[in-house]
Parts: C-alpha cells; sequence; structure tokens
C-alpha cells in the first residue's frame, strides 16, 4: 500500500480546514523590470514563498510580470511591491484591467490527457484566469488579460506542448 488515505472516522469532522484560504485571498498582477535570466525569476519566487500569507508566486521573465496571492491580513500589493524593490528589482502594480476571451482551434489531440496537458499548460500562464478545452470541438475557451498576455503566446505555448 502506498500511502494511507482515510475518510473521516467522525459525522462532523471536516473534510477541509474550517479556514478556506480562497475565503481571505487577495490577488496583484505586478511589472517587475531588472529581470535578466531565470536566477532571477528563481531570486524572487524563492524570498516571496518563504513568506508567511503568500500562498502562490508566479513570475514570467519574458512578460516582465508577476501574480501573488496573498492573505491581505498579512500583506497589502505596496508591502510586496517593497519586499521586491528590497531584493534589487522595480516592481509597480499593474491596474485591474478588463477580461477577454479567446476561443482558439486545436489540432492533434487524441484523449482527455491531452486535453489536460493543454489546460494545464495554458493556465500557468501569467494572465490567464480560465481555460476550457472541448476534445470533441477541438476547442479551447481561455479568458486572459491582454494586458499581460495575447493569442499569439497562447498558440505558441499550444504548439510547445506538441499541438
Amino acid at each position: 500500500m502506498a500511502g494511507n488515505v482515510q475518510l473521516p472516522s467522525t459525522g462532523d469532522e471536516p473534510l477541509l480546514p474550517s479556514t478556506s484560504r480562497d475565503a481571505t485571498l487577495s490577488k496583484c498582477e505586478l511589472r517587475i523590470e531588472g529581470m535578466t535570466c531565470g536566477a532571477c525569476v528563481a531570486s524572487i519566487e524563492g524570498v516571496l514563498r518563504t513568506q508567511p500569507g503568500i500562498y502562490s508566486v508566479k513570475v514570467a521573465l519574458l512578460a516582465e510580470r508577476g501574480i501573488v496571492e496573498y492573505d491581505p491580513s498579512a500583506w497589502t500589493a505596496e508591502k510586496i511591491i517593497d519586499e521586491i524593490s528590497d531584493i534589487g528589482f522595480d516592481a509597480t502594480l499593474v491596474p485591474e484591467a478588463r477580461s477577454d476571451t479567446v476561443t482558439l482551434r486545436i489540432y492533434g489531440m487524441t484523449c482527455s490527457s491531452c486535453t489536460s496537458t493543454v489546460e494545464n499548460g495554458l493556465r500557468n500562464m501569467p494572465g490567464i484566469h480560465n481555460v476550457a478545452v472541448s476534445l470533441a470541438t477541438e476547442t479551447a475557451k481561455i479568458d486572459f488579460e491582454p494586458s499581460i498576455i495575447g493569442p499569439r503566446e497562447m498558440v505558441d505555448r499550444i504548439e510547445e506542448m506538441g499541438f
């Protein structure tokens, strides 16, 4: 037996902790200048990830962007910007922009594993909010921030995955 997974033993034992992080989650998008390589990205992500109250950090070198999900009772966007500045990079808050949707045709998918690969590959890109891939129609409906990413980058990513 590889692992020991059990359901709650009593009816009143919760499946999840009573404090859900989603209820207290804030998100900020930052423009980060001064990065020149993967080590710069790793240093920013490493410093922020170790901080209590920071849930997620995604930094894109070429886009010069970062998305940070955090606990608003412990952090503010300004405090995160100061933290990034302390390690030598210029960060500014990107104002929330309108979201856009695009539907892309994807050829070469043969199974649900293909759709999962495309969904996960796109979902990890900064600026993408939601991805729904349909094997039957060979399409991907993508909600994204046009100020951060465009359809061309999405198509390039899908092609990198082999579709």
